[in-house]
């Protein structure tokens, strides 16, 4: 089965990232994932920043999943399209004016100019698109209805998207569609009561047989709007509390297609380091909120079942998240704790290992007599076949040590200070690329550390039995031996 994601707007891709990571810890099973990214600014900065994540994750998992059975990296994270679907871009339209064709309209349709006019002022029609909404939902919302109603072409993102839903829904399970963005800016709040609904209903047969989610991300950043204000029109911090509650109030009218809704938010903002309009300026921290919205994204996924539709139609559920402590979030706050937990733990307490010890010695193995003689290199490295001279073995070497490092830096990125403190994981353990023995058994934030220090960690490693067959390749029976232990570890 696969299911489908839309990431909408800047929110929408930093969330995005942080499934990312959740997928290679395996909180989101073994069916693969395909992704269409939906932004007017091609060159945002935190988009790019995400797909580039992706196109690391996808070849690391390799084609045929050299990783064996280990649910690492299980499933295929599949982009509809490298770049997102970006509308407004057709004909070369980048404002809303001529996007709509207004001078044509006053032309030939004097009523819809009268409503048009009157429902658009002239700078919000004539504001360039090409970087976003600028916190301008209702010039994006009409632009997203119009443009996912047209007859697209066959190259088009979108039309690929909801073939790849029809085709889905075709064989007669169910199929899944998941949205995130915020609903107090401008692509995200314009794109959720739109795409979701327009993608379902303008299919042609099998619509029946989609469940639709969301991830409704509510205020939880701030940043210093004076530094905007030779940009243009801008998202004001001041407004985003109005925003949220005018998008709430449109949901409560209008539920649209969404059968599971997810708010998150924070009561304390965090402050982002730069202020941007978009562009690659716009590349900001990972933060908690976003990181409890791809939660979300694995609960509805993984764990939620729908209920029995009612005959007055759709009625969405809605998840509203709570926490115990002020201005703290624990893992006794995180939702499925039980199941999430165990598996980040493993994937940063192999990310810590790897980049500890392992990484340097397998760089150095060509050329080192002395490491190829180790019990857990002649086990899970020359004993798999792998050939320490071949270019593969050093490719898989450093994607790893790539991932493994984005994914503290994640961590280490949600922990900053400002906004709601998180306690989940000890980042001073290896921040500024330090990775101390004496930190290892301590990585996990409460109820307990591993009991394990790293000296018998990496001795474990060495008499670990080796893996072969499911599918293992290269590094993978490493991988493989190296998972087993941090997995044997408390949680």
């Amino acid at each position: 089965m696969t299911r489908y994601l839309l990431s909408i707007g800047g929110a929408g891709h930093r969330t995005l990232a942080s499934a990312v990571f959740l997928a290679a810890a395996g909180a989101f099973g073994r069916d693969d994932i395909r992704i269409l990214c939906v932004d007017n600014d091609a060159t945002n900065g935190n988009l790019n920043h995400t797909l580039q994540l992706i196109d690391l994750y996808a070849k690391i998992r390799g084609a045929d999943r050299w990783l064996g059975d280990t649910p690492l990296f299980a499933p295929a994270l599949a982009l509809v399209d490298r770049k997102p679907w970006v509308p407004t871009l057709e004909d070369g339209a980048t404002t809303m004016d001529s996007y709509f064709q207004h001078q044509r309209m006053k032309q030939s349709n004097e009523t819809m100019t009268a409503v048009y006019e009157f429902l658009y002022d002239p700078a919000k029609r004539s504001m360039s698109v090409t970087e976003g909404f600028r916190a301008r939902p209702s010039v994006g919302a009409a632009v997203y209805r119009a443009a996912s109603r047209q007859v697209l072409g066959e190259g088009d993102a979108l039309r690929r998207f909801r073939e790849g839903l029809i085709g889905e829904a075709a064989t007669g399970e169910q199929a899944r569609l998941f949205a995130i963005g915020s609903i107090f800016g401008g692509t995200g709040a314009a794109g959720l009561p739109t795409l979701p609904a327009n993608i379902i209903d303008e299919m042609r047969q099998h619509h029946e047989s989609v469940v639709c989610g969301g991830a409704f991300l509510l205020p939880y950043f701030k940043f210093k709007a004076e530094e905007l204000d030779n940009e243009g029109a801008h998202a004001n911090p001041d407004d985003f509390i109005l925003m949220m509650k005018d998008a709430l109030e449109y949901y409560q009218r209008h539920p649209g297609r969404y059968d599971r809704v997810y708010v998150i938010g924070a009561d304390e903002w965090r402050e982002q380091p730069k202020a941007a309009v978009g562009r690659e300026d716009q590349r900001n921290p990972a933060n908690l909120v976003e990181f409890l919205a791809a939660v979300a994204a694995s609960n509805y996924y993984e764990t939620w079942v729908p209920p029995e539709q009612q005959e007055n139609g759709r009625t969405p559920t809605i998840a509203i998240l709570h926490r115990g402590g002020a201005r703290q979030f624990t893992w006794s706050d995180l939702p499925e704790s039980g199941r999430l937990k165990p598996l980040l733990g493993r994937l940063t307490r192999f990310s810590f290992l790897y980049l500890a010890k392992f990484h340097k010695l397998l760089e150095s193995a060509p050329r080192d007599k002395s490491i190829r003689n180790q019990t857990w290199f002649r086990h899970h490295i020359e004993g798999a076949g792998v050939r320490v001279n071949d270019p593969a073995f050093a490719e898989q070497i450093e994607l790893l040590q790539r991932f493994c490092r984005l994914l503290l830096l994640w961590w280490d990125e949600i922990h900053q200070p400002g906004g709601i403190e998180a306690q989940l994981v000890n980042t001073y353990g290896f921040r500024d690329d330090r990775f101390p023995a004496s930190n290892y058994s301590s990585l996990m934030r409460e109820p307990h550390g591993t009991g394990r220090n790293m000296d018998d960690a990496l001795r474990a490693v060495g008499q670990a039995p080796m893996e072969e067959g499911h599918g293992i390749a290269g590094l993978g029976a490493f991988v493989n031996a190296l998972y087993k232990v941090v997995s044997s570890e408390a949680r």
